[in-house]
């Protein structure tokens, strides 16, 4: 296994970490926090306060997308992703103290953290994926991402059988804290920079002329950094003009309507219909599992199929 797929799956590693612990906290949240407002007022909880941790975050993250790009430009892809996870961990630990000043702030900070997160890593598995790669390395790291429904599904399988979760939240908001802890680390861990392929297809040239066009071409994407973050900010919308942008856009908002469906609404109206969760308290987690499975199977049969149709590594980039 070359470096820069052992980067890759070392992403999909953290990842599957982070968002299994995610995924099964924004399952249980809302029971946990309208659990909270019931037994301790003066929180400042109220009933509704879980869906409006939720709609500050989403909201918060929707509009950093705009911002943080120039700032994960500054930072680097992967010391963007650390930073970004990291926000994952404080929301976690959040609930040990809960209080409503709390919660939103916590929600707010993670919509930021979430969109750092996702833009860098999508940006890094460009980096680190040549154009033969790109569709490979994609399927890879999002099937591994979505292990994270059938972890949690099996962890939150093991917990529903046990009794109520919302007895024990403080002590499974710990345990969901120490494994995202363990995927910042991972993370962490990862090459800042892509193995250069064109130096090795090369090393039987002269050694010091390839290390001189190297370390040009490091100073050349230095100076095209120094720009404005105004211009940057400008240059999303000329970018959006672009007919195959637009197109994109219109698949992502799609998608992101699907994965809220499935991620969230789906498994809330579940858990609220009491003729279906009364008598089957672990639905959820066999819903978790299905969808992992369903995930998986999907990413690799359509991650060889965008292969055979061929991907445009520039296009992605740009896009990015």
């Amino acid at each position: 296994m070359n470096r820069n797929l052992f980067a890759i799956v070392l992403v999909g590693v953290a990842f599957a970490l982070i968002f299994s612990a995610n995924r099964i906290q924004s399952q249980i949240e809302i029971f946990v926090i309208r659990k909270l407002a019931e037994k301790e007022p003066n929180s400042g909880l109220v009933d509704k306060s879980g869906y409006y941790s939720q709609i500050i975050m989403y909201l918060v993250c929707n509009v950093s997308t705009f911002f943080v790009p120039p700032l994960i430009k500054r930072i680097g892809n992967k010391w963007s992703q650390v930073i970004g996870s990291i926000s994952f961990v404080c929301f976690m630990l959040t609930f040990l103290q809960l209080n409503a000043t709390l919660l939103y702030a916590a929600s707010a900070f993670l919509g930021i953290g979430g969109a750092i997160l996702w833009i860098a890593n999508a940006a890094y598995v460009v980096e680190f994926s040549s154009k033969d790669e790109l569709s490979r390395n994609t399927a890879i790291l999002w099937g591994m991402l979505q292990t994270s429904f059938i972890s949690g599904g099996v962890f939150l399988l093991f917990v529903t059988n046990k009794g109520d979760i919302t007895d024990s939240y403080k002590f499974l908001y710990t345990i969901f804290s120490c494994v995202v802890g363990l995927g910042v680390m991972v993370l962490a861990a990862l090459p800042s920079k892509p193995m250069n392929k064109e130096i090795d297809a090369n090393s039987n040239g002269n050694i010091s002329e390839q290390i001189e066009k190297a370390g040009k071409a490091q100073s050349d994407s230095s100076k095209s950094d120094i720009s404005s973050i105004r211009e940057e900010f400008l240059s999303l919308f000329r970018m959006m003009k672009e007919p195959i942008i637009l197109i994109l856009m219109a698949v992502f908002i799609y998608a992101g309507f699907e994965a809220s469906f499935y991620g969230s609404i789906y498994t809330l109206c579940v858990q609220s219909t009491l003729a279906i969760s009364k008598p089957h308290p672990s639905i959820v987690a066999y819903i978790s599992l299905g969808i992992g499975f369903g995930q998986i199977c999907g990413c690799f049969t359509f991650g060889h199929l965008v292969k055979k149709i061929g991907l445009d590594k520039h296009k992605v980039r740009k896009f990015i």
